[in-house]
């Protein structure tokens, strides 16, 4: 079994006295890009919404909002609720545009406009509610970079954590 490598990579320090902010924007980056991508090469900057999730540390805050907010469709072991979600997500990405959707999932057009408003019936109305879509787009990604949006939901007690022994601190 192999090691999976993943990478951090904070903003430059400019000086001796900035190096410790600069490892830890490295640490945090490593630990969200994890918690979103598996093994990859993360740049803190670029981390956008989900460096703000980062620094919410109660799951289970987190879980309430993500159950609140997508309401059915927060049950992550239920396939139809995976489905929806999924679709969700890409007409959210490509900004409601049905036809971008519709191909990107590879529906027909008119089943693309039946699961709007089967997503509407069950979340409100979203497309014309930008307030909804802001909530709906950070409850799918607090779900997506916890794992709440996995069949198998990480524990209530985890949390935001990053244990990195790379013998810095020993260096300080």
């Amino acid at each position: 079994m192999g090691r999976v490598l993943g990478t951090g990579i904070g903003r430059p320090a400019e000086s001796l006295s900035a190096l410790q902010e600069a490892h830890r924007q490295a640490q945090r980056a490593l630990g969200v890009g994890q918690e979103i991508h598996g093994a990859s090469v993360t740049h803190f900057d670029q981390l956008g919404v989900f460096r703000l999730l980062s620094l919410i540390p109660d799951s289970t805050e987190l879980r309430s909002y993500v159950d609140e907010v997508l309401g059915p469709l927060a049950d992550a072991a239920d396939a139809d609720s995976a489905d929806l979600r999924e679709t969700l997500r890409v007409l959210l990405e490509t900004n409601l545009n049905v036809a971008e959707s519709a191909r990107r999932l590879h529906f027909h057009y008119n089943t693309m406009r039946y699961r709007i408003g089967k997503l509407e019936r069950m979340l409100g109305p979203f497309t014309t509610d930008p307030t909804l879509r802001l909530n709906l787009l950070l409850a799918l990604h607090a779900a997506r970079m916890r794992g709440l949006d996995q069949p198998h939901r990480p524990p209530v007690e985890a949390g935001y954590t990053t244990t990195v022994d790379d013998g810095f601190d020993a260096l300080l």
